[in-house]
């Protein structure tokens, strides 16, 4: 006969609980007096505006050759070409340029290179010319050409491994704007007038006003093109005269007594 197994009793699994609600959240006094906290955002941190939005302009049109509008504002671009600059330069000598007038904008920029790089590529350029030279008449105008560039090159080897100069190179840009396109013209013809009385070349950026607006701006981007056609190499003496404001006098109103100035003994007062 069989025997009967008794069949033990199956525990039941416990029902899962029902996740809780958001809103049971513990009991605090301070919500219950104060309320539910709210974010303190503005529209701006709040993502609803950008900086974006805020620095960039509303409209721009780029289709003319000769300007650009940024939000009815025309704008038009030179730089100063790298074979444009006078090569011997006098204390503030981009001052003339600073003080041109209304609608006139300066941008410089400058580029420390290494020096080890510098001297190699100065070595290697005087020794080719050096080279070029003995092939070429003295009556020719390229042996004017080449003595001046053996020159320069000697200079800037000397004024770097013995004065303790940098090499840099420089990138000049002009603005000029105005609110019509007809002012816009007689402006930048007056740029280009005043630039060759101080013995400067500007060029117009023609079909490049809309790179040279984006090179304009403070992010130290230059456009690769107006980058290669405005690069010039200047040196710490030359980069150091550029800076165009200079005054012999320097007395802040709450300032320190220092000493006296060594070149007309005026006072020199320094808030620091």
């Amino acid at each position: 006969m069989q025997k009967k197994t008794k069949k033990t009793p199956v525990k039941q699994k416990k029902k899962a609980q029902s996740p809780k609600k958001k809103n049971d959240q513990p009991f605090s006094l301070k919500r219950l007096i104060m309320g539910e906290e709210k974010p303190d955002l503005t529209e701006l941190e709040a993502g609803s505006t950008t900086i974006l939005d805020i620095l960039s302009p509303t409209t721009i049109d780029t289709k003319s050759r000769d300007y650009i509008v940024v939000d009815g504002i025309f704008h038009a671009y030179l730089y100063v070409a790298g074979y444009g600059y006078s090569t011997t330069v006098g204390s503030c000598w981009l001052a003339p340029l600073v003080e041109a007038g209304e609608g006139v904008n300066l941008s410089f920029i400058f580029k420390r290179q290494p020096k080890e790089k510098i001297l190699s590529k100065i070595a290697q350029t005087t020794m080719v010319n050096r080279s070029r030279m003995r092939d070429v008449g003295d009556t020719r105008q390229d042996f004017e050409e080449l003595d001046s560039a053996i020159s320069s090159g000697l200079y800037l080897k000397d004024a770097i491994n013995r004065q303790g100069e940098d090499f840099y190179y420089m990138h000049t840009l002009i603005e000029v704007t105005a609110e019509d396109a007809e002012t816009l013209e007689q402006r930048v013809t007056a740029v280009e007038k005043l630039c060759v009385s101080i013995d400067m070349i500007a060029r117009r950026c023609d079909y490049k006003n809309e790179q040279a607006f984006l090179s304009m701006l403070p992010l130290l981007a230059l456009d690769p093109d107006v980058e290669r056609k405005s690069r010039r190499n200047a040196l710490t003496s030359g980069v150091a005269a550029a800076f165009p404001f200079a005054s012999y006098e320097l007395s802040d109103r709450n300032g320190i007594f220092l000493g006296l100035n060594l070149y007309n003994r005026s006072p020199v007062f320094l808030d620091l």
